[in-house]
């Protein structure tokens, strides 16, 4: 029982050319010869058809590496941004010790007096 207006011919097509004494390949290639390729459910991988196998493969690898690169650097960045916050100003990045800051505020401030 088909609901489709099309396929009960394609059928009685299939049920023709076996009962014609024709094995599946040459069925397979009779619809091919009289419908072409579209007639497949997916087209063999072959001329142009390549790019409908490999082109999606490689946009999805792609984007998979762009989102990889982009998480790898925002990773850095906070990683640098959080080594910032948790070292106080002048410390490691100058080599003071609190002692020797707290002596140079002390100087100067006479300087500026």
């Amino acid at each position: 029982d088909f609901t489709c207006t099309y396929s009960p011919s394609l059928h009685r097509e299939v049920i023709d050319l076996r009962s014609a004494g024709k094995g599946p390949d040459a069925v397979i290639s009779a619809f091919v010869t009289k419908y072409g390729e579209q007639i497949l459910m997916a087209p063999p991988p072959r001329g142009f058809n390549l790019a409908g196998y490999l082109v999606p493969g490689g946009a999805v690898a792609l984007a998979a590496s762009a989102v990889t690169l982009m998480l790898l650097r925002r990773g850095r960045r906070a990683a640098v941004a959080a080594h910032a916050e948790s070292v106080p100003a002048g410390s490691e990045s100058t080599g003071t010790s609190p002692e020797d800051r707290e002596r140079l505020r002390r100087a100067l401030s006479r300087v500026q007096d």
